[in-house]
């Protein structure tokens, strides 16, 4: 049981802080007046394809040389392995997905309701009132897709010795080489994420994913 909302609190906290961190990117990309960072969301796809051990790599040298600076300063290092790291580095490998799904969102959202909110209203309250509702079915989908992926994937909390529930069920099999015993362990996950399944696709169709009227983009 301990493990099990162990790995709901992971799949939980990377889900949150990704769809976050993605929600602010998109829009970063999809209002900015600049041609050249909009020109970044060209990378979002592609970037998707570099695999999660790489980005672990690359964390934990950065991480490595970070505490080294501090060590050097007279300064408490920081965590190099546990539910910390493993959190932000997961998050860092799913970002793309969450940038993606977002950033189509955004470029579906009917432009006029926008314009009109900003019209009578500032920036902050036509972000509250007005965004925030049309892209709920965006921020839904980011958050139900990191969720699943956080929930069933073990590879990026195993390298900084975060013990998962799927790590487990792995290691059960391996010892017993008991097929039903690994299946009934599975129960527990399935339950968490049949209803995480049924908010992606109910999200999903939801997306409002009609490209803007040629004219009316929003700056």
């Amino acid at each position: 049981l301990n493990l099990l909302l162990t790995t709901a609190g992971f799949a939980f906290a990377v889900a949150g802080l990704g769809t976050v961190i993605g929600f602010f990117g998109a829009c970063t990309l999809r209002f900015t007046p600049s041609d050249r960072l909009r020109s970044l969301s060209l990378f979002i796809l592609p970037s998707a394809a570099i695999p999660p051990h790489i980005h672990a790599m690359a964390w934990a040298a950065l991480l490595g040389w970070l505490n080294r600076f501090l060590r050097q300063s007279g300064l408490s290092a920081l965590s190099e392995q546990g539910f910390g790291i493993s959190v932000w580095v997961q998050t860092m490998s799913l970002l793309p997905f969450a940038l993606g799904i977002l950033f189509l969102t955004l470029n579906g959202l009917p432009g006029e309701q926008l314009e009109a909110s900003r019209v009578v209203s500032p920036d902050k309250r036509t972000l509250l009132r007005v965004l925030l509702p049309l892209v709920t079915p965006g921020l839904s989908a980011s958050f139900s897709f990191l969720f699943l992926v956080s929930l069933l994937d073990y590879s990026v909390p195993s390298l900084f010795q975060l013990n998962l529930y799927a790590l487990g069920i792995f290691s059960e099999y391996s010892v017993r080489y008991d097929a039903a015993q690994a299946i009934l362990m599975t129960l527990p996950l399935l339950f968490v994420s049949l209803p995480v399944c049924w908010l992606l696709q109910r999200s999903l169709r939801r997306l409002p994913l009609t490209p803007p009227v040629e004219g009316r983009e929003i700056r």
